[in-house]
């Protein structure tokens, strides 16, 4: 007989990827797994396999879901608006309140790098590939539809903003306030990655 599943996948990967953010890998136990996601550690080993296998399945889920689908809403080029989907996506960051809290888990996840098996490590670096690819796709668009001009090409540009944006989760950790945070990105950021003004 096939085997009856009696859970929501999706929404178990929800629960991992919500803890591995939290706790890290090293952080959260077997108690916290089974806890978190409502399933006994033998349900949760024959259904993803062990600790591994469960923290590869969040970072693929993480990747896919919030990296794809949230970069692919945001990072739009607006017609007659520059660099309103590089805003957006920065200010998502911090008016999400309870996501700010526990920041994005392959950022999380680079701070263990060298902790980390290489299959891990190679979901994690594909996670940060992705999002690189997100501001390059995003940057091109821009430079077609408002005519922005860079002061570094394609390339060096979204390399320039997947480290500010590293850095700048790592201010809304330390619960900047929401100004504070404002400021960052259009006093700050903008003009760096621009020549001349986008007003």
């Amino acid at each position: 007989m096939p085997k009856v599943v009696l859970y929501d996948e999706d929404e178990v990967l929800k629960k991992l990827r919500k803890l591995f953010r939290e706790k890290g890998f090293n952080g959260a136990t077997m108690k916290d797994l089974c806890e978190s996601t409502g399933l006994n550690p033998g349900s949760l080993y024959n259904s993803f396999g062990n600790k591994e296998a469960l923290f590869i399945r969040a970072v693929l889920s993480y990747n896919e879901v919030v990296i794809e689908e949230r970069a692919g809403a945001l990072l739009i080029a607006h017609p007659g608006s520059p660099m309103t989907g590089l805003l957006r996506f920065f200010r998502s960051t911090f008016y999400e309140q309870e996501k700010a809290k526990i920041g994005c888990l392959i950022t999380n996840s680079v701070a263990e790098l060298d902790i980390f098996p290489t299959s891990i490590r190679k979901n994690i670096l594909n996670g940060v590939k992705l999002l690189q690819q997100h501001f390059f796709r995003y940057l091109s668009e821009e430079v077609q539809v408002n005519k922005i001009k860079l002061r570094l090409d394609l390339e060096a540009s979204a390399q320039f903003l997947f480290v500010q944006y590293q850095g700048f989760l790592i201010l809304v950790k330390l619960k900047k306030d929401d100004a504070y945070l404002e400021s960052h990105i259009e006093n700050i950021l903008i003009p760096i990655l621009l020549k001349g003004s986008i007003r």
